[in-house]
């Protein structure tokens, strides 16, 4: 990209969505780092505690790709309508 040309929406959603993603990665697993040194969580052992943490990551990131998708087809509707 040359100096002086701005992002378009699309690159500036690109970098959130990462910039995002990363963010709530690394606090929730620092959250789960602190639980664990503090002894309420068993990793090791606790299988049951895996699979809900599993189902937390794949409700939160169904949930994404479903509104990304929703976006995207709006988007691609609004667009072939002229609108």
């Amino acid at each position: 990209m040359p100096i002086g040309t701005t992002m378009t929406y699309q690159e500036r959603k690109n970098i959130v969505n990462i910039v995002s993603a990363v963010l709530i990665m690394g606090i929730y697993a620092l959250v789960i780092y602190h639980r664990h040194q503090a002894g309420r969580i068993d990793l090791v052992r606790d299988y049951t505690q895996w699979g809900v943490i599993f189902l937390i990551f794949i409700a939160f990131f169904g949930s994404c790709l479903t509104a990304d998708i929703v976006d995207n087809l709006s988007q691609i509707y609004y667009y072939r309508k002229g609108v």
